[in-house]
């Protein structure tokens, strides 16, 4: 594992199942570098770019030490409140969980949408009126389900104001009951 930079405090090499952590998979799209962190730990792995990155699929997680892990970030469009899932999305989020959940010691696959990149005003936009929530709502589904993930994430960053806040809630709320 060293030779992707990984930071694994050395007790931690070898944890018992019920010490297993939740962990993120970026990909993001400017670079294309793959991360996997893990908070709880204090580790991490940073992968640089594409060459490197496809040299580090989701079948070299070592999914024993997690329970979780969360593809990040897929954005809405601005317009459409539809995901926007790129043809590099496309390509790596179905590997990604299928791979997943193929493991002796599967985790569970997230769908991260939004993040500390995207546009809050987008967000906001999106949660005024049910239409547009529904449009939002019916597309996180879909997109989950087609490429199999276990659920979903919300990374709005951040609600700017009460009314935003008042959204935000009407959203889950929609969400959870689709």
């Amino acid at each position: 594992m060293h030779q992707y930079r990984c930071h694994l405090h050395p007790i931690l090499l070898n944890p018992p199942k019920l010490y297993r952590y939740r962990c993120l998979y970026f990909l993001l799209h400017q670079l294309r570098p793959l991360i996997v962190h893990c908070p709880l730990v204090a580790s991490r792995v940073d992968i640089g770019p594409s060459s490197i990155a496809e040299s580090f699929p989701p079948s070299t997680i070592p999914t024993k030490y997690f329970t979780h892990l969360f593809y990040t970030f897929v954005l809405p469009d601005a317009t459409s409140y539809k995901l926007f899932v790129t043809r590099l999305d496309d390509q790596w989020m179905g590997n990604f969980t299928a791979t997943l959940h193929a493991q002796m010691l599967p985790a569970k696959a997230f769908l991260s949408i939004g993040g500390g990149n995207s546009n809050s005003s987008t967000f906001s936009n999106m949660a005024r009126s049910h239409d547009t929530r529904a449009a939002f709502i019916k597309s996180t589904i879909d997109v989950a389900r087609k490429y199999g993930f276990d659920g979903l994430d919300l990374d709005w960053e951040f609600p700017q104001n009460p009314q935003d806040m008042t959204r935000f809630s009407m959203l889950f709320y929609e969400w959870r009951t689709t």
